[in-house]
């Protein structure tokens, strides 16, 4: 078997805006990227073109970068493993607001489903992970979510191959998500001051 680049052949989205695009190539993480780690065994490093963020299975463990306006979709590729705790806590992709309220999107991977967030609005579940591992990097599988911010509403996608994607989700802006998203986070957290 030979280790596989996972979706090194996959089609890119329409349009990339390239400043806020990151490939996590070199040894070292941009300087706009801002971890936040816990106290204790947490840590944010590169290894063969990946972000891997190491934090506790109830701790929070993330990187963030500050978004320019105009951006209106964004999407990565998560790789996780089975673990005892719940779906939430695990490896997502966050949008966060100046007033404090946040989006999430990640591959619920103990129940099997993609799982969305909104805070103080609800949850929306989707279809099925993909739960294979690939050579090289057991024990994890790798799925694709996608955040797509329209003017009167916050969708959600997914997929489990990185070619076909499915809308699983959406919730009204309303004011809660009005302006642009301070924040792009990657990692692991949950409400609260960190």
């Amino acid at each position: 078997p030979k280790n596989v680049v996972v979706g090194a052949t996959l089609p890119r989205p329409a349009r990339v805006r390239e400043d806020v695009s990151d490939r996590f190539e070199g040894s070292t993480l941009d300087p706009v990227w801002v971890p936040t780690l816990h106290e204790g065994n947490a840590g944010v490093y590169l290894l063969g073109g990946r972000l891997c963020i190491q934090g506790a299975a109830y701790g929070y463990a993330h990187v963030r970068r500050e978004l320019p306006t105009g951006v209106n979709s964004i999407q990565c590729m998560i790789g996780r493993q089975p673990s005892g705790s719940s779906d939430e806590l695990g490896g997502s992709l966050f949008l966060w607001w100046p007033n404090g309220q946040y989006v999430q999107a990640t591959p619920g991977f103990n129940a099997g489903k993609f799982l969305a967030v909104a805070s103080n609005t609800g949850r929306g579940v989707g279809g099925v992970v993909n739960r294979d591992c690939v050579f090289g990097w057991y024990p994890y599988a790798f799925n694709w979510v996608k955040i797509v911010l329209k003017p009167e509403t916050i969708e959600f996608h997914a997929s489990s191959d990185g070619a076909v994607w499915t809308k699983y989700w959406e919730v009204p802006r309303g004011t809660k998500f009005a302006g642009p998203p301070q924040y792009a986070i990657l990692g692991k957290g949950c409400p609260g001051e960190k």
